[in-house]
């Protein structure tokens, strides 16, 4: 879909037809972007606690024993857990883009039913 997200006076009734339609669109690519992120966050967790066994049965014989801070690095600079956190970061960003495109599909909204209480009153006083 291809939404504006100005107001064209010039076809008023066309942007009162179109506002439902709008908001559920980005209300819906809003929370699809938000499941993404979540399901992105939940990767990256169980691919840093996969990570996490994997290293601490490598490290079970080693002398002096790794402190946390040890485990703890080898775990973030594994390439694995680095993929899972940049599939995170760019789910995020989408979460936010959608987020803003949701929050301005609203203002839209808000906006044509100000403009639409306007245009009733007008309607009401000129008659």
């Amino acid at each position: 879909m291809n939404y504006s997200f100005d107001i064209d006076a010039e076809d008023i009734d066309t942007e009162f037809a179109q506002a439902a339609g709008m908001v559920a669109y980005f209300g819906t690519k809003c929370a699809e972007a938000r499941k993404a992120r979540e399901l992105a966050k939940l990767a990256l967790d169980e691919t840093a606690a996969s990570a996490r066994l994997l290293v601490r049965e490598a490290t079970a014989t080693a002398s002096p024993k790794p402190t946390v801070a040890d485990i703890d690095a080898a775990i973030v600079g594994r390439e694995d857990v680095h993929d899972a956190r940049m599939r995170l970061i760019e789910a995020e960003s989408h979460y936010e883009a959608a987020k803003h495109d949701f929050t301005a599909a609203l203002a839209k909204r808000d906006m044509l039913v100000s403009l639409g209480a306007n245009l009733r009153a007008e309607m009401t006083t000129t008659n």
